[in-house]
């Protein structure tokens, strides 16, 4: 089967997981998952830190941003312009965010872009992973060319968050996708090394 074939299952079977459960795992899993990482030493650190906002499937984030915003920590996520990069803006309030492109909750169009890099941590949307740091994402790319190890951001501390469904021995992977410094789901935050396999 061709890497692009395997993608395409594993992004199927996931898909149908992640709609398979209830709201209330959800919702457990949102919190422990909070519980898990803001107390985390690295982004304890973090001089900022960019989240995202879940879709209806994943894993539920509001409440890890939550937690962060109450530990004062500088908070990003990203928006989404169709043919430009991932750019990511402050976000202060959960209940600023406004529906953008592909149904995602974006920051107002009025926010400034902040330029992502060293000290700062991403937490990033996947479909799968494995342990060697390896991310299946939604085909679009949009991470692995925001966070190319070339670019500035590229410095970034990147954390793949998930269900701990979403993580398998293996994820197959194409030269330019960006892997992921650790992975966190509801049940543990595992770091790897960039490049191991």
């Amino acid at each position: 089967m061709s890497v692009d074939a395997e993608k395409r299952r594993i992004r199927s079977e996931i898909r149908l997981r992640r709609r398979e459960v209830a709201p209330h795992d959800a919702a457990r899993a949102a919190e422990a998952v909070a519980a898990l990482l803001a107390p985390l030493p690295e982004l304890c650190r973090a001089g900022r830190i960019a989240l995202y906002a879940a879709l209806d499937d994943e894993l539920p984030t509001r409440p890890l941003f939550e937690a962060l915003r109450a530990l004062g920590k500088p908070l990003f996520l990203p928006r989404v312009t169709v043919g430009d990069p991932l750019a990511f803006y402050p976000v202060t309030r959960w209940d600023d965010l406004r529906v953008g492109h592909f149904g995602v909750l974006e920051p107002p169009a009025e926010a400034e872009a902040a330029a992502l890099g060293e000290g700062d941590v991403v937490i990033a949307p996947g479909v799968a992973f494995d342990l060697s740091g390896n991310l299946l994402g939604r085909g679009r790319g949009y991470y692995d060319r925001a966070f190319s190890i070339d670019s500035t951001a590229g410095g970034s501390l990147l954390l793949g968050l998930g269900y701990e469904f979403q993580v398998l021995p293996r994820v197959p992977a194409s030269a330019h996708d960006r892997g992921m410094d650790g992975i966190a789901t509801e049940q543990r935050v595992l770091w790897v090394e960039r490049g191991a396999s």
